[in-house]
C-alpha cells in the first residue's frame, strides 16, 4: 500500500525479493507458533510432568483451537480487499482512521486479533483440563514456554 502511496511504477529486484520474503515470513507465522505450541506442550506434559497425551489429541486440539484466528484473518483480508481504496488514503492516519464492514477500524482489528489468540491459549487449557490433566501440569505447559519466548523478544527488542 505505501509503494501505490508513493505512485511508484517499479520495484527494483533488491526490494520485490525483500517483499516477497517479508510476506512469505508473515504467512508463516501461525505455523510456526502451531509447531512451538505442539512440541512444547508435548514434551512438558509427557516427558516433564509425566501426563500420557495422545500426540494426534494434541494436534486436534491446537488445530481447533486456530478455527477462529482463521476465521478473523479470512474477514479482516476480506475487508482490507474491499474496503481499503487507495485512491482515497493520502496518509497513514488516513489508514488508521478509515472504517471498515460494520464500521470497525484497524484498532477494532487488532483487538479482535488479541482475542483470538488468547482463545487459542484458552481453548487449549480448558480442553486438557476437562480431560483430566492436571490443572498445574496444563497452565505451566501451556503459558511457560510462551512467557519465556515472549519475554525472550522483549529483551532483546529493548
Amino acid at each position: 500500500m505505501q509503494i501505490v502511496l508513493l505512485n511508484v511504477t517499479e520495484l527494483p529486484f533488491s526490494y520485490q525479493l525483500l517483499f516477497k520474503i517479508s510476506s512469505t515470513i508473515a504467512a508463516l507465522v501461525p505455523l510456526i507458533i502451531f509447531v512451538f505450541l505442539y512440541f512444547t506442550i508435548e514434551i512438558m506434559l509427557n516427558d516433564f510432568f509425566g501426563e500420557n497425551i495422545d500426540k494426534k489429541k494434541l494436534i486436534k486440539i491446537i488445530g481447533l483451537s486456530y478455527l477462529p484466528m482463521l476465521i478473523y484473518q479470512y474477514y479482516f483480508w476480506f475487508n482490507i480487499l474491499f474496503y481499503c481504496n487507495t485512491d482515497k488514503i493520502k496518509s497513514a492516519s488516513e489508514f488508521l482512521s478509515m472504517t471498515f464492514m460494520f464500521d470497525l477500524q484497524l484498532s477494532d482489528f487488532e483487538f479482535i486479533n488479541t482475542v483470538c489468540w488468547g482463545f487459542i491459549y484458552l481453548y487449549i487449557i480448558i480442553y486438557l483440563i476437562y480431560h483430566d490433566v492436571n490443572i498445574l501440569a496444563v497452565l505451566v505447559s501451556v503459558l511457560f514456554p510462551s512467557v519465556i519466548a515472549a519475554l525472550s523478544c522483549y529483551i532483546i527488542t529493548y
